[in-house]
């Protein structure tokens, strides 16, 4: 097995089972371009330049938004306290034409998420976060099911899922409150059901160079694109960056 064909597996065993499983302490450090295309009225694709730092040390783990400790390990699951930065927000000056609405804030999360192999290449997550910050003062329940696989020198991993927001998360983030804008009854979406598709994919450049690439879609549905705030029901994602990956 080649250099890259040994680096590949050993990416598959770290997309296989997330952060919270990776074997062996290390800490990577990288930086890219995040192009965000929400669905807010008037909200064109932003282009984001983005730093980053992911690892593991001991049952500790960061990865991507997400930090978390294992608490439980089971050789069939994992179970971990989360949390999360939430970065949805949006002020008047953010819609085209604005709007006079207040404005919604960025939140921390906390919850419980679980790991658990269904197979040797299917993989199951689970969570449930709420709003520690009472931001928008409700919860996310969220699954997906990721199978890694190595092609070439890459390692990809589709997936495909569900989350429940709920009726309070839905309201502050897409609907309006009676009076608010002009909108004498308001709007509130309710607890709503998106489901996602994504993709994944990494390349290894080096021993310690990794290019990675991800993109996802969510489809928030008729009753999240009904709110005046709203125009589509698509929201996508795409990150393209490179990390430098140090073991501890």
């Amino acid at each position: 097995m080649n250099i890259r064909k040994t680096l590949a597996a050993s990416l598959l065993v770290a997309a296989a089972t997330p952060a919270l499983a990776q074997q062996g302490d290390y800490v990577s450090f990288g930086a890219g371009a995040l192009i965000f295309d929400q669905v807010y009225v008037g909200n064109d694709a932003d282009v984001i330049g983005l730093p980053f730092v992911q690892g593991q040390y001991g049952d500790f783990f960061l990865q991507g938004l997400t930090l978390g400790w294992s608490f439980l390990k089971e050789e069939r699951y994992r179970v971990s306290l989360l949390g999360n930065f939430r970065l949805n927000s949006l002020e008047a000056s953010d819609l085209d034409p604005p709007l006079a609405i207040e404005e919604r804030k960025r939140t921390f999360e906390g919850g419980v998420g679980l790991t658990m192999p269904l197979s040797e290449h299917l993989v199951l997550d689970t969570h449930v976060l709420a709003d520690l910050l009472d931001r928008h003062g409700g919860y996310e329940v969220g699954l997906r099911l990721s199978r890694p696989s190595i092609i070439g020198d890459f390692v990809l991993v589709p997936s495909v899922g569900a989350s429940l927001l709920s009726e309070d998360f839905t309201a502050y983030y897409y609907g309006l409150k009676p009076g608010e804008a002009g909108f004498a009854t308001g709007y509130e979406p309710g607890n709503v059901v998106v489901p996602q598709l994504g993709l994944s994919a990494f390349y290894p450049l080096t021993p310690r160079w990794t290019l990675t690439g991800l993109l996802g879609g969510r489809y928030l549905g008729s009753d999240i694109e009904d709110s005046p705030l709203v125009d589509s029901e698509w929201e996508s994602t795409l990150f393209i960056g490179a990390s430098y990956r140090l073991p501890l």
